[in-house]
């Protein structure tokens, strides 16, 4: 009778689904506010400076088209996380691992940037571990097959 009934999908879920969401619209507003002075600005505030007196007009256009892509991604993942689906799950992790690895080669390179770059590692890094959960993995799982069994 257990197995009939629907499992109720963990909280978690909802909350970094919507975290995912929230990332992804400030990353957006990021993007709108962009410019090359105010990223200038920005380095020097953290402390990266030596950094800003090398990077173009150019390069600034081309980090804001990264940052507008990565928007994207987040805001429709963390749309699809929140509706259980299967392969926002997969693409989160696998970007999410990237995000990573990214944070640990900064790390080696550009010590200074650990204080700045140390909150995304730490949500990325929640998000492998939480999806890659087993529990959490059957929970979207059963979303599919009850998908595909209804058709």
């Amino acid at each position: 009778m257990q197995n009939k009934k629907a499992r109720k999908a963990p909280k978690g879920i909802a909350i970094l689904g919507m975290l995912t969401i929230v990332l992804g619209a400030i990353s957006l507003v990021s993007h709108i506010n962009l410019d090359y002075n105010r990223y200038r600005d920005s380095l020097e505030k953290i402390g990266q400076g030596e950094i800003s007196s090398q990077i173009s007009p150019n390069q600034i256009k081309t980090i804001n088209t990264i940052s507008l892509l990565f928007s994207g991604f987040l805001l429709f993942s963390g749309i699809g996380i929140i509706y259980h689906k299967e392969k926002a799950r997969k693409a989160l992790v696998y970007f999410s691992a990237v995000i990573v690895a990214a944070f640990l080669l900064a790390a080696i390179v550009q010590p200074s940037s650990i204080v700045f770059l140390f909150p995304q590692f730490l949500f990325f890094s929640i998000i492998i571990l939480y999806f890659t959960n087993r529990d959490t993995k059957k929970i979207f799982a059963e979303k599919k097959k009850g998908k595909n069994n209804n058709r």
